[in-house]
């Protein structure tokens, strides 16, 4: 098979004419942006991406974004620190909502991302590189910015998960 193949089978599979597509909009550089307008290195994990991995912590979504660094002592729930383009783990930022959650009344300031749970997280931007330091001082690696799944509107909703093995 050929690369003048390949290629054109991916123009082919990307949408289906007529099919009305939404942009995406990154929050990640304090202002939204839809990303195609963003001059910022950014990854966005949506929500739909999450569930499919099937994955417990953010740390191990992480862990597969470009440009991001994972080690954690021992297994799940073990200290977690999560570095951007090399930079130390007490350089990265986390956001959950427009939250900051680094404690800066820790030395360094890092933030152990050991049991950040993907439950209620609707998607998950990264954003790397110096543009991060318009969040200041504690983001010049990168900021990992996480949105919470906002309740159904109108009616009572619940949702459940099983597993076997």
């Amino acid at each position: 098979m050929s690369l003048v193949s390949l290629a054109g089978a991916a123009t082919l599979a990307v949408t289906p004419p007529g099919t009305a597509v939404e942009p995406l909009v990154v929050v990640a550089n304090r202002t939204p942006v839809v990303a195609a307008e963003s001059g910022r290195s950014v990854t966005v994990i949506p929500g739909q991406v999450i569930r499919d991995r099937q994955v417990l912590v953010v740390s191990d979504l992480l862990a597969t974004t470009p440009g991001v660094g994972v080690t954690r002592n021992g297994g799940p729930g073990g200290v977690t620190a999560v570095r951007i383009r090399g930079a130390e783990a007490e350089q990265t930022l986390f956001v959950i909502d427009g939250v900051r959650l680094n404690d800066p009344s820790v030395i360094g300031g890092a933030y152990d991302a050991a049991n950040l749970l993907v439950g209620d997280i609707s998607r998950i931007e990264v954003l790397r590189g110096v543009q991060s330091a318009v969040w200041g001082g504690q983001a010049i690696g990168g900021v990992v910015s996480l949105e919470t799944r906002l309740p159904s509107a109108g009616a009572f909703a619940a949702e459940g998960t099983a597993e076997a093995g």
